[in-house]
């Protein structure tokens, strides 16, 4: 999901975790994503070590 280019497959999602409610339609209970949300909530481990190359 990191590329500028990538296209989900049928088989790829991401959970309603890393969208803003706003983000989301609710009709009769179902979520559905609107056609213009991006995911922008992430959240890493808090462990999560940056690896710089070239060190």
């Amino acid at each position: 999901m990191k590329r500028d280019s990538w296209v989900p497959s049928k088989y790829q999602f991401l959970c309603s975790d890393h969208f803003t409610p706003d983000s989301l339609d609710i009709q009769w209970g179902i979520r559905s994503l609107k056609q213009t949300a991006i995911p922008t909530i992430f959240s890493l481990p808090e462990d999560y070590q940056v690896l710089e190359w070239g060190q």
